[in-house]
């Protein structure tokens, strides 16, 4: 998986072009590079909006297997 990609929900987003762009900043979303958010998630919870999961589906660019 790519460092700028991410896990959530079944599928894989390559979030490289949001990086930047995320409020709480580049280092906190790299946290979860090459890893699933979910857990980050479950502390952060205004991740859980529609709004945010309507920008997370334009990154999409597969699902895991069974996802």
């Amino acid at each position: 998986m790519q460092e700028g990609s991410v896990l959530a929900q079944g599928g894989v987003y390559d979030i490289t072009d949001f990086v930047h762009q995320h409020p709480g900043g580049a280092a906190k979303i790299m946290l979860a590079a090459g890893a699933s958010v979910e857990p980050f998630w479950a502390m952060y919870q205004q991740h859980l909006k529609a709004e945010v999961q309507d920008l997370l589906r334009d990154y999409k660019i597969g699902s895991l297997e069974g996802g």
